[in-house]
């Protein structure tokens, strides 16, 4: 095509895909080729996958994805046949893969599993924590160790998968275990940047005071859940052998991570052995909230969940 041949303006509010141009255009569209290496953002998927071959023709894709029953969740892998000019559209909303990967229903039925499963086993760890804190914190090892290494929303990528035999996890201290009382603090707000749920609000409720005399900022969700957020930054963050650099999540009760009321209802269970890394630290694919400044002590917390873990 020249600078003076005519052309059929297309409009903004088009919102075609490059398949869609081609299928309207057709030869009289040309363009650069350009050697893509990357496509989308999974690195693994769960699931049966299925290849449909297009070269430079969505037709049959969309054929295929309006006609496939909603309920099975698959993985779509598109032979485009070599092509670098153009790429399918993936136009009907309910087949849409999410980044090249699996698909949405199957990732938030997994996650949802993953949500359910951990309540579960914070329910677990409650009831055993009123007589025995230490057999609760067993469990909790156990529990985490068994999804992180069988459950297809596991942060591991597949190659930490291989040879994993568990998280490394501090013995049980009871020094380490805390009943607090939430005292008032100025209010602050944060918004914490994530690749999956964009802006997430944070407000601060609260301080906690520790016995050496420190103290953490207690936060809320402001989004739809709320929930308590508190995470803690200790002095062995970053360093071989220590903590995960961005520090550590103590209670995110929205995602079931909720250690409950100490014997006064007034006060939470504060318990560092529970400390755990959040899921950024075993796959870069992730973004998480990290400690914020009101979050970060200078004393050394030996309890809890380590970083001695490659996530590569």
């Amino acid at each position: 095509m020249t600078p003076t041949d005519p052309v059929t303006p297309v409009l903004p509010d088009h919102q075609l895909s490059t398949g869609d141009l081609v299928d309207r255009y057709g030869e009289e569209l040309e363009s650069i080729p350009v050697q893509l290496r990357r496509f989308g953002g999974r690195t693994r998927f769960w699931g049966a996958a299925v290849t449909v071959k297009c070269h430079e023709d969505n037709a049959l894709l969309k054929q295929v994805l309006s006609t496939e029953p909603t309920r099975w969740a698959r993985c779509w892998v598109v032979d485009g046949g070599g092509s670098l000019r153009s790429a399918p559209g993936l136009a009907p909303a309910r087949g849409r893969c999410h980044g090249g990967g699996m698909t949405a229903l199957q990732s938030a039925v997994e996650v949802a599993d993953w949500r359910r499963r951990v309540w579960a086993l914070y329910a677990e760890v409650r009831r055993l924590a009123v007589d025995d804190p230490a057999a609760a914190h067993t469990a909790w090892r156990a529990g985490r160790d068994d999804l992180f290494a069988h459950h297809p929303a596991s942060p591991l990528t597949p190659a930490g998968r291989v040879g994993f035999t568990g998280l490394p996890v501090a013995d049980y201290d009871p020094a380490w275990r805390l009943e607090l009382t939430v005292t008032t603090a100025e209010p602050a707000t944060i918004e914490v940047t994530t690749g999956t749920d964009g802006d997430v609000p944070f407000e601060r409720i609260g301080l906690l005071r520790l016995p050496d005399g420190g103290t953490l900022d207690l936060w809320r969700l402001q989004t739809y859940g709320g929930g308590l957020f508190l995470p803690v930054r200790d002095g062995l963050a970053g360093r071989p052998g220590g903590t995960y650099g961005g520090g550590r999540y103590l209670l995110d009760t929205v995602k079931g991570a909720d250690l409950g009321a100490g014997t006064d209802p007034a006060t939470l269970v504060v318990d560092l052995n529970f400390a755990y890394n959040p899921s950024c630290a075993y796959d870069p694919a992730w973004a998480c909230p990290l400690a914020p400044p009101g979050n970060v002590l200078g004393v050394e917390i030996d309890a809890g969940e380590r970083y001695g873990f490659d996530p590569a």
